[in-house]
């Protein structure tokens, strides 16, 4: 036992193989054994691998699957990975246990979620671009919307909302109503107010200021008694004493 006959001479088995009675068998797929093995017991699953080589008949060690690691062996030898830690599958050391997407190292035997500002893959932190945020537990730059005020591709740079403009967050950016305007970094439509002259808030119509009142920041105010302004007047001092009165323009 150990050896094979090799022309008329007993040679010694050679390492992943068993010899019995004077012939070589190759061990299962996914084993090894050592040199002078004499039992297919003796094929033992080699690391990435796991199996019991000790049943009868034994069979190709199958693959260690994802989230554990194996050592290899003859004993069904498949750990998993901590909570929270994965690895690939056909590892074979517990170092292969990384921190699962959308987590990230917190010792060396903790993995916690990801916050707001983070993308977590395999351990790894990336910041969101400025300017935006991605949910808890993210694991792609992509989940990195921007922030209201600001708008861009998700993962991209993120720009200020121009003026005249609503940016809700992430791509969005839309123009205000015709004749309506708003600052910078607008988050909503109810920072749009119509021009000069006209009237209307909250991204409403704007409609043209009629004579004798005046509009400033969409707001519609009456010209004081006895004044009067042409249509679309934008300020007080547009509204001019009437014939037959005096003061000063605007009282």
């Amino acid at each position: 036992a150990g050896y094979y006959l090799n022309g008329g001479a007993c040679s010694p088995c050679t390492t992943n193989s068993w010899c019995i009675a004077g012939a070589v068998n190759a061990c299962p797929s996914n084993t090894l054994s050592s040199a002078l093995s004499s039992s297919q017991n003796q094929c033992l699953c080699a690391p990435g691998y796991f199996g019991n080589g000790s049943r009868t008949g034994t069979s190709p060690c199958p693959l260690c699957t994802s989230g554990s690691y194996c050592a290899g062996g003859n004993n069904d030898l498949i750990t998993a990975c901590s909570v929270n830690f994965t690895s690939p599958a056909g590892s074979s050391l517990v170092s292969s246990c990384l921190c699962k997407p959308g987590y990230k190292s917190a010792d060396v035997i903790r993995c916690v979620m990801c916050v707001s500002s983070e993308v977590c893959f395999n351990g790894m932190i990336t910041q969101c671009p400025a300017n935006s945020l991605a949910p808890p537990g993210s694991s792609n730059i992509a989940s990195c919307a921007c922030l209201p005020g600001f708008y861009g591709a998700n993962g991209g740079v993120c720009v200020q909302c121009p003026l005249n403009s609503v940016c809700t967050g992430g791509s969005a950016k839309l123009p205000c109503a015709v004749n309506a305007v708003s600052p910078v970094q607008s988050i909503n439509a109810s920072a749009c107010y119509c021009d000069k002259g006209y009237q209307g808030v909250e991204n409403s119509t704007c409609t043209p200021c009629p004579a004798n009142t005046w509009c400033w920041t969409g707001i519609l105010n009456q010209c004081p008694p006895n004044t009067s302004s042409p249509a679309m007047s934008n300020y007080i001092k547009n509204c001019l004493c009437i014939p037959g009165f005096t003061a000063v323009n605007g009282s």
